[in-house]
C-alpha cells in the first residue's frame, strides 16, 4: 500500500489541521511510511504507525505533537533547521516498536499511542494521563489507573481507554462532561466512566464521549450526547446516557467530531446528530439538532445514505461527513 498526501488534507486516509474536501492541493507520494497499517491526522500534524510497529510523525511541531524530543517555536516554517526535521516524517523517541495502534483527532496537538504490553503513552499538548497538565515533546507514560487497555481514543480535550473488562477510563478536561465520571472536575490520570459496561468499542470528540455497547446500542456523554441537551455546561451530561429520538439497536461504526455525531445502525442507516449549518446533517438545513423535533431531531436519518453503510466519520467544526457504503465508497 502506498500513503498518498496532499498539503492541505490527507483526503484517502484521514483529515486536520482545517483541510476539506474541496481543499486539495497537488498531491504527494509519502515513500517514508510505504505499508503503513494506521495514518492519523491532527491539528497541522501526522502521524503513522508502521509495520515494525513504531510511530512516525510530520508537520506542525509547536507543541511537540512529533514526539521526537525538539519543540520547534511558533513560525517553525520559516526555519530551516527546524522545518527540516518536521517536513519529512521522523521517529518518535522511544516508540520505534512494540506500537498496536495509534490516536490523535482532527482538532488536536495530541498523540497517544497503545503498546503491545498494554502500557499506553502520550505526547505533545497537556493532559498526557501522568498526572500534570504539562505538554511533552516525548512519549509520556499514562499512570494512575488498573487494568488492562485495550483501545485507546484522543481529542484536544481529553482522551479514553477500553479497558479488556469491557469499562472505560477517560481523562483531561472535563468542561461539559466529557470524561463520563460524574463530575465536570478535570482529570489528570484515568477514571472509571460512570455505569458504563459491556462496551465493544469507542470513539471521541469534542462534541462528546460514545462507546457502542455488545448489544448493539451507544451510550453517549459530555456536550452533545444525543438525549436533547445543547453543548453548554448545566445542560451537558457527565454521565453516559441513552440516544433517543431514534431506533438505535444495532450500531456498527460511530464517529464523534468537533460539533456532531453520527452513527451507522445496520437496521436503520445513518444517522447524525449536533451542528448542522454546513450542511453536516442534511435534513437539518442551517440549524442545530439538539431536540426531538424537526430541524432539530436528536438522531436525524440522512437521505440518500440508507442501505449498506459501514463506515462513518466525522471531521472537526465547521465539519463534514463522510461514508463508506458497499458497493458505492469502498
Amino acid at each position: 500500500m502506498q500513503l498518498w498526501v496532499c498539503s492541505a488534507a490527507f483526503f484517502l486516509v484521514s483529515c486536520g489541521g482545517g483541510g476539506g474536501a474541496g481543499s486539495s492541493q497537488t498531491a504527494t507520494l509519502l515513500t517514508a511510511v510505504n505499508l503503513a497499517p494506521q495514518v492519523v491526522a491532527g491539528e497541522y500534524y501526522s502521524c503513522a504507525l508502521t509495520n515494525a510497529g513504531g510511530v512516525k510523525c510530520w508537520g506542525s511541531n509547536a507543541n511537540g505533537q512529533l514526539g521526537t524530543g525538539v519543540t520547534c517555536p511558533t513560525g517553525a516554517y520559516a526555519n530551516q533547521s527546524c522545518s527540516s526535521n518536521i517536513r519529512n516524517p521522523q521517529d518518535v523517541f522511544g516508540l520505534t516498536n512494540g506500537v498496536i495502534q495509534i490516536s490523535t483527532s482532527a482538532n488536536s496537538q495530541r498523540t497517544c499511542a497503545l503498546k503491545s504490553d498494554s502500557t499506553v503513552w502520550c505526547w505533545g499538548a497537556g493532559y498526557l494521563g501522568d498526572g500534570s497538565t504539562d505538554r511533552s515533546d516525548i512519549p509520556i507514560k499514562v499512570t494512575g489507573f488498573s487494568g488492562t487497555p485495550v483501545q485507546i481514543a484522543t481529542d484536544n480535550t481529553h482522551s479514553c481507554m477500553l479497558m479488556a473488562d469491557a469499562t472505560v477510563k477517560c481523562w483531561g478536561t472535563n468542561i461539559v462532561g466529557e470524561l463520563g465520571n460524574g463530575n465536570f472536575v478535570n482529570q489528570t490520570n484515568p477514571v472509571s466512566v460512570s455505569g458504563l459496561s459491556n462496551v465493544k468499542t469507542i470513539a471521541i470528540g469534542s462534541a462528546a464521549s460514545c462507546a457502542i455497547l455488545n448489544t448493539g446500542s451507544v451510550k453517549c456523554w459530555g456536550g452533545m450526547p444525543g438525549n436533547g441537551t445543547s453543548q453548554s455546561g448545566p445542560t451537558a451530561s457527565s454521565v453516559p446516557v441513552s440516544i433517543v429520538g431514534a431506533t438505535i439497536s444495532n450500531v456498527s461504526s460511530i464517529a464523534v467530531g468537533g460539533s456532531n455525531v453520527c452513527l451507522v445502525d445496520s437496521n436503520s442507516g445513518l444517522k447524525c446528530w449536533g451542528a448542522a449549518q454546513n450542511g453536516q446533517i442534511p435534513t437539518y438545513g442551517t440549524l442545530y439538532g439538539f431536540v426531538p423535533t424537526p430541524g432539530g431531531a436528536n438522531a436525524d436519518y440522512v437521505p440518500n445514505l440508507n442501505a449498506n453503510i459501514s463506515l462513518v466519520t466525522v471531521g472537526d467544526c465547521p465539519t463534514s461527513a463522510c461514508v463508506r457504503q458497499i458497493g458505492v465508497l469502498d
